[in-house]
C-alpha cells in the first residue's frame, strides 16, 4: 500500500510540473476565467474494432460532452447528459484535430483542469499529463527513425525534454502505460512534418504503449492541424498497400498493423468553430455583460472581421485588444477586419503599451533618456523568415540578441529576456530560446519579414516583384492569407503604386514575356484575358479570406464548391498545357493541387483529378526536353516548372513519380548548370520523393 501511495504521490509531482510548464507556454494570464472560456468540441468520428487497420474513420456520434467521453467521470463539471454520452473503454488514442485557432491547446488545458478537480489518488482519475510537442523537435533530430519506433526512443522523445533523467521519464512511461497518467501529446505538426515521420511517430507510439506485450487501460490525446492531418493522411499509398482508389489512414495503419496483436481504438474529433451565441458569451465574460453585449452587435456588422472571430484565438486576440484599447474597434471595422490586421494591431499595442511602460519606469529612475522599444519587431520579422526557411520557429540567444531593440546587448543575455518576454503576451521563453505561443503569430511575422524585404527594394527604387521570398512564399507557405494582406495594405508599397497583390503576381507568371508562350504572341494577346482571370482567380483560392456565411456559423468552406474557382480550375484542366509559358504553369499548378488536393476522393473530381495527374506527367517531359535544349527559352523557367511539377506530384502521392523518375535519372538532367536556389529547392523536393515513397535508393 504504502509503495501505490508513493507511486501515485510520484506521478502527481511529475504531472504538476508538466501542467505548470504547459500552462506557461499556453498563456499568461492563468487566473482570469474568463479568458480560458472555449468551447467544447462537438463531432466525433471514431475507427475501431479488428478491421481498424483498413477502414476510414466513420461518422458514429453526435459529441455531448468530450470530457465525458475521454474520461468516463461524472461529477458536477460535466453536463447532464453523462448516460447519453458515449465513453470510450480503456486502452485508447484518440486525436484532435481542427485549423489553426480554434482551441486545440486550449482543449488540453481544460481537461487537465478538469481532471485536476478531482482527489489525487482517485482510481478512476487519471493523472493529466500535458505535453507541448513543439519542445521535442531538438529530441526528434537527433534520435533515428528506429529509435523513436522503439518504447524507449518514443518516450525519450515526448517526455525526455521535459522530464531530462532517464528514471523520471520510465516512471512517468509506466504511470501512462498502467492507465494511472493520461498523456496528452499537443501540436504534432510543431514536431513532424511528412508523412514518413509521422508514420514513424505512430509506430513508435503504438511500440511504447504495447511494450509489455498488450497494452494496459492507457488513455493518449494527440492534437494537430486539421491541415497538416489530411496532408499527410490522405492517398499515403507507399506506406500502406492499397488500391489507388481505395482511401486509407496512414495513422490507423501504424497503430494497428496487419500483423499486430489486438486492435486498439482510435478516435477522431474534430474541433468546430465558435457558432455566433459563442462568440457572444465570450465577449461578455471578457468585456463585461452590457460592453460585450455592445461590441457584439457592432462587429457582426462587419462580415470579414466577424467571420474571423469564429476561431477562438482570434477572439480572443480581439477581445484584449478592445478591453485595453477600445478605440482599435473603429479602425478593426473599417474597411475589412483581416485576420492579418487584427494580430497586427495586437501585436502593435503590446509594442506601445511596454514602450510607454519602458518610459515611464526611466521617468521615474531619473534616467537622461528612454532605453527604447524592448523589441524590434522589424527585426524580429525578418529572423522569423530565416528561421522558417530553415524549417525551425524558436529564436536563439544569438537571434535574441539581434532582434532586442535595446542600446544595451547585455539586455538580450538569457537572466533578461523573461522580462522581455512577460511584455510581449504572444512571446514565450525556453532556457536558452524564445519562441511563439502560437504558431499563427509566428507565420504573421514571417509575411511581415516577407513585405518589410519588398519594401526595401522599393525604397531603392527597384520592384516589388523581384524579391524572391516573395515569389517563393506565395505559393508553397502556410502565412499567404497573411502576405496578401500585408502586400496590399503597405503605405510603402502604396505609394509606389506596387500593392497590387495580383499586379505582383503578373511577372512571375509569365505575363511580362509575350514571346515566351508558345503558343505564339498574337494567340497570347488575344486570350490574355481569359488568362490572367485563371491565374487571379486560382491565386484567390489560395491567399483570400475564407468565404463563410452567415448559414455556415463560421464553419471552415475550404471544401465547399467555390463555382468561380471550380469553373477556372476546369477551364485550365481542359487547355492544351503545351501552350502556356511554363512559369504560368508553374503557378497554375500549386493553386489547382492546392484546390483539389481536399477534393482528392470526391466522386464529382474523378475526372478533373486524372486530367490534372495526365497534364503534370505530360508537362513534366515536356519541362525536361525544353530544359536540356536551352535555345527555346530561359533553362531557369523549365528547371523552376520541373520541381513544381514533382513537388505537386510527391505531395498529392501519385504512384508514377517513382518510376518517372527511375527513367529520367536525375544524374543525367540535374547538374551544377542549375540556378542555385532551384537547384537547392529540387534537391529537397528529391529527397523528400525518396521518404515519401521509400524508394531510397531507386534513383
Amino acid at each position: 500500500m504504502g509503495k501505490a501511495k508513493a507511486r501515485a504521490n510520484g506521478i502527481e509531482a511529475f504531472a504538476a510540473r508538466a501542467y505548470e510548464e504547459f500552462l506557461r507556454h499556453s498563456r499568461k494570464d492563468q487566473d482570469d476565467d474568463a479568458r480560458r472560456y472555449v468551447h467544447r468540441p462537438s463531432h466525433l468520428l471514431t475507427a475501431s474494432g479488428p478491421d481498424c487497420a483498413g477502414s476510414r474513420f466513420n461518422r458514429a456520434a453526435k459529441q455531448l460532452d468530450p470530457f465525458i467521453l475521454l474520461t468516463a467521470l461524472q461529477s458536477e463539471f460535466t453536463a447532464n447528459h453523462y448516460e447519453e454520452q458515449i465513453r470510450f473503454r480503456t486502452p485508447f488514442i484518440a486525436l484532435l484535430i481542427g485549423s489553426f485557432g480554434t482551441g486545440k491547446s486550449e482543449f488540453v488545458l481544460r481537461i487537465c483542469d478538469f481532471l485536476r478537480k478531482f482527489p489525487a489518488g482517485e482510481t478512476s482519475r487519471p493523472t493529466p499529463v500535458p505535453i507541448n510537442l513543439a519542445l521535442c523537435r531538438s529530441a526528434a533530430k537527433r534520435l533515428s527513425e528506429n529509435e523513436k519506433r522503439t518504447p524507449a526512443g518514443f518516450a525519450q522523445l515526448v517526455l525526455g525534454p521535459l522530464f531530462g533523467d532517464k528514471k523520471t521519464v520510465c516512471a512517468v512511461a509506466d504511470a501512462v502505460r498502467d492507465g494511472r497518467a493520461f498523456l496528452l501529446l499537443d501540436a504534432l505538426d510543431e514536431v513532424i512534418d511528412d508523412p514518413v515521420e509521422h508514420a514513424s511517430f505512430f509506430a513508435g507510439l503504438r511500440a511504447f504503449l504495447f511494450e509489455k506485450g498488450k497494452p494496459g487501460p492507457c488513455r493518449v490525446l494527440v492534437t494537430m492541424r486539421e491541415e497538416y492531418f489530411h496532408a499527410v493522411e490522405q492517398h499515403s499509398h507507399r506506406l500502406i498497400d492499397r488500391a489507388p482508389d481505395e482511401h486509407c489512414y496512414l495513422v490507423l495503419d501504424r497503430l494497428n498493423p496487419p500483423e499486430g496483436h489486438g486492435p486498439l481504438p482510435v478516435a477522431l474529433i474534430e474541433v468546430d468553430y465558435f457558432t455566433d451565441e459563442q462568440i457572444k458569451d465570450y465577449l461578455r465574460l471578457s468585456l463585461g455583460r452590457q460592453r460585450g453585449e455592445e461590441v457584439f452587435e457592432e462587429v457582426k456588422l462587419h462580415f470579414v472581421l466577424f467571420s474571423s472571430l469564429h476561431r477562438p484565438l482570434l477572439l480572443r486576440v480581439f477581445a484584449d485588444l478592445i478591453r485595453d484599447h477600445p478605440e482599435a474597434l473603429a479602425s478593426l471595422s473599417s474597411p475589412a477586419g483581416h485576420p492579418a490586421d487584427l494580430i497586427g494591431a495586437y501585436i502593435e499595442s503590446i509594442d506601445r503599451d511596454a514602450h510607454q511602460r519602458q518610459t515611464l519606469l526611466n521617468q521615474a529612475a531619473h534616467l537622461a533618456k528612454a532605453t527604447g522599444r524592448l523589441w524590434d519587431f522589424r527585426k524580429l520579422a525578418r529572423a522569423c523568415m530565416s528561421l522558417y526557411s530553415r524549417g525551425e520557429s524558436a529564436l536563439d540567444r544569438d537571434a535574441i540578441a539581434e532582434v532586442v531593440g535595446a542600446a544595451d546587448t547585455e539586455s538580450a543575455h538569457v537572466d533578461s529576456v523573461q522580462m522581455l518576454v512577460h511584455k510581449c503576451s504572444f512571446l514565450v521563453h525556453d532556457l536558452d530560446t524564445v519562441r511563439f505561443a502560437h504558431r499563427v503569430f509566428f507565420e504573421y511575422f514571417v509575411a511581415r519579414g516577407v513585405v518589410d524585404e519588398m519594401e526595401e527594394l522599393v525604397d531603392r527604387g527597384e520592384r516589388a516583384d523581384d524579391s524572391e521570398a516573395f515569389n517563393q512564399y506565395v505559393l508553397n507557405s502556410d502565412m499567404r492569407k497573411f502576405l496578401r494582406r500585408l502586400v496590399e495594405t503597405s503605405e510603402t508599397l502604396k505609394r509606389a503604386n506596387q500593392a497590387s497583390f495580383h499586379q505582383l503576381t503578373k511577372k512571375s507568371c509569365g505575363f511580362e514575356e509575350p514571346a515566351g508562350w508558345p503558343m505564339g504572341r498574337a494567340a497570347f494577346v488575344a486570350l490574355r484575358p481569359q488568362l490572367e482571370r485563371c491565374q487571379e482567380c486560382l491565386v484567390d483560392g489560395m491567399t483570400a479570406p475564407d468565404p463563410q456565411d452567415e448559414s455556415s456559423s463560421g464553419r471552415d468552406p475550404s471544401l465547399a464548391q467555390t463555382d468561380d474557382i471550380a469553373e477556372q480550375v476546369r477551364w485550365f484542366l481542359g487547355q492544351d498545357h503545351g501552350t502556356f509559358h511554363p512559369l504560368y504553369l508553374v503557378y497554375c499548378y500549386h493553386a489547382v493541387a492546392t484546390y483539389l488536393k481536399p477534393r482528392w476522393l470526391s466522386g464529382i473530381w474523378v475526372d478533373d483529378r486524372w486530367l490534372f495527374d495526365n497534364h503534370l506527367r505530360v508537362s513534366l517531359d515536356r519541362a525536361l526536353a525544353q530544359r536540356c535544349t536551352p535555345k527555346t527559352g530561359e533553362a531557369w523557367q523549365w528547371q523552376h516548372l520541373i520541381e513544381r511539377i514533382l513537388f505537386a506530384a510527391a505531395w498529392l502521392r501519385l504512384r508514377w513519380v517513382p518510376g518517372w523518375l527511375k527513367e529520367h535519372p536525375p544524374r543525367e538532367w540535374f547538374d551544377a548548370e542549375w540556378e542555385p536556389k532551384s537547384h537547392g529547392r529540387l534537391s529537397r523536393v528529391l529527397r523528400d520523393i525518396r521518404e515519401i515513397f521509400d524508394v531510397r535508393d531507386a534513383f
